[in-house]
């Protein structure tokens, strides 16, 4: 009798364990399918106001675009060298100066930075962007440890401000 009274405990307990985690992955799948539904209303919002965003991680020197900044740059994006000589090589030769000095700036005391230059993409068209980063610092140490940033297409605005 105590043998199947304790057989029973264990069995209601199970099944109380088994309804738990039933709840607890319907609850993961809500999560996830906000994050899904966030994910794809940032990249539309993304596509439509030409803005991108880009980070590199400073101990692996890893970088990563989102999809709207591969499509400003002109870039596949299956395209996986993506490095910072990449960058300056398609800065426009007139504006290179101006955008290595924002930057060495913003290295140098670890600042912001805001800069609007030209590119030109792979197929040979000019555009016209505005880039702002900034640097994550480790907490303890303050070292850098992630730069990141906008790219913002503003070629239409700057043909306006032409005609």
């Amino acid at each position: 009798m105590v043998a199947n009274k304790e057989l029973l405990l264990q069995k209601e307990k199970k099944e109380k364990q088994a309804a738990e985690l039933i709840v607890a992955n319907n609850e993961l799948k809500k999560t996830e399918e906000k994050l899904i539904k966030s994910e794809r209303g940032l990249k539309q919002a993304q596509i439509i106001s030409h803005l991108g965003n880009w980070e590199i991680n400073l101990e692996t020197n890893k970088e990563e675009w989102s999809d709207e900044c591969y499509r400003i740059k002109g870039f596949d994006y299956e395209y996986s060298d993506l490095s910072f000589k990449l960058f300056e090589s398609y800065i426009h030769p007139e504006d290179k100066q101006e955008v290595a000095k924002a930057i060495n700036k913003s290295y140098s005391d670890f600042s912001p930075f805001s800069t609007s230059f030209r590119i030109i993409r792979k197929d040979g068209e000019i555009r016209h962007i505005n880039q702002e980063g900034y640097f994550e610092l480790e907490n303890e140490s303050n070292k850098p440890i992630r730069f990141a940033g906008i790219i913002h297409d503003i070629t239409d605005s700057k043909l306006m401000e032409f005609k």
